[in-house]
């Protein structure tokens, strides 16, 4: 399939669908899929279908937010390894051209769209945010018991002759692994950052 690495694809996808899982009371996932057939084409495509969130506070911009660069951030980790982006983890904070954001795709254009609304509501700063998203990520990706759920899952993506996994399919597998049990053990720790986004991310005055 022209050389494209199928399993990068799949692990893009499966790391939006992880953290998008620990925000399930904002965000019940649809459908995740990898196109196969623009694989075929050369082009390295896969989409998380979600419902919500529905942007009533600064909580649910927040978890869109970090779903959107979850695939990104997870992809690098695939990529350069989960321990070279955990110890430049500041490094790259203070500058995120150091991870290869090439395959980002839309995920920076709906990031921007939503930062936009998030900061004409509540004075946050879009550079801020990034920030704040890309310090979220690169700790929960670096817990292995997240990251073996990351492999996991794209194993039961990359079994499908489809490359695609439906929200029953998906709730079966996140039930019957004992996953969600994981991350509702871990929602509270995670969710408690997110209560400083407004905090972090204020925007300053002129």
């Amino acid at each position: 399939m022209n050389n494209i690495d199928i399993r990068r694809v799949c692990v893009h996808e499966c790391c939006h669908a992880i953290v998008a899982r620990l925000f399930r009371q904002r965000l019940a996932i649809e459908e995740l899929i990898v196109h196969k057939h623009l694989l075929k084409e050369g082009q390295d495509r896969g989409a998380l279908n979600v419902k919500g969130p529905r942007l009533n506070d600064e909580q649910d911009f927040t978890a869109l937010a970090i779903t959107l660069f979850a695939g990104v951030v997870g992809e690098n980790m695939y990529l350069m390894g989960r321990g070279a982006i955990r110890e430049k983890r500041e490094e790259i904070i203070a500058d995120n051209t150091i991870m290869d954001w090439l395959f980002a795709g839309g995920d920076i254009s709906l990031f921007s769209n939503n930062a936009f609304v998030f900061s004409l509501l509540y004075q946050i700063d879009e550079y801020k945010l990034k920030e704040f998203c890309l310090r979220f990520l690169i700790d929960f990706f670096s817990n292995t018991e997240v990251w073996y759920m990351v492999e996991k899952l794209c194993d039961e993506l990359l079994k499908k002759d489809d490359l695609k996994l439906s929200e029953n399919e998906l709730e079966s597998i996140f039930g019957q692994k004992g996953w969600d049990a994981i991350l509702d053990n871990k929602r509270e720790e995670y969710l408690q950052q997110c209560t400083e986004v407004l905090q972090f991310c204020q925007r300053s005055e002129p």
